[in-house]
């Protein structure tokens, strides 16, 4: 684990560096020295985007890591929890009142007519 941490940190350190390469390559001054030493920058940004590339997969699987291990707790935590499903018929059901079944002008009335092949029709009455 420390020797991923540390490669972790050196590759962050790299980027870092190289990060403050590419803002200083902007510049003409030192864009003509790099041109002197012969670095190419195609070649900086190749070596850029692999390192950044190594460093957002170690982010991602670190993300997904803790992912899977707050979903798995929370599987856990579930596990433990009584099922209801046994205790539902116990539960009480909730009573509807008169006046929520009573249709006011703003919705229409419903009538349902069952038939005799199971299946029913809605007829709906315009106030």
């Amino acid at each position: 684990m420390t020797s991923s941490k540390s490669e972790n940190l050196l590759t962050i350190e790299k980027a870092d560096k190289y990060g403050e390469a590419v803002e200083s390559l902007n510049s003409h001054r030192l864009s003509r020295d790099v041109k002197a030493t012969g670095i190419r920058w195609d070649d900086l940004l190749v070596e850029l985007r692999e390192m950044a590339t190594k460093i957002f997969d170690a982010r991602r699987f670190h993300a997904i890591k803790v992912g899977r291990a707050t979903m798995n707790q929370m599987l856990g935590v579930r596990k433990k929890i009584p099922s209801i499903s046994n205790n539902v018929s116990s539960l009480p059901q909730p009573q509807s009142s008169p006046k929520e079944n009573a249709s006011d002008e703003r919705y229409p009335r419903e009538s349902r007519n069952s038939r005799r092949d199971g299946t029913s029709t809605v007829v709906v009455f315009s106030p």
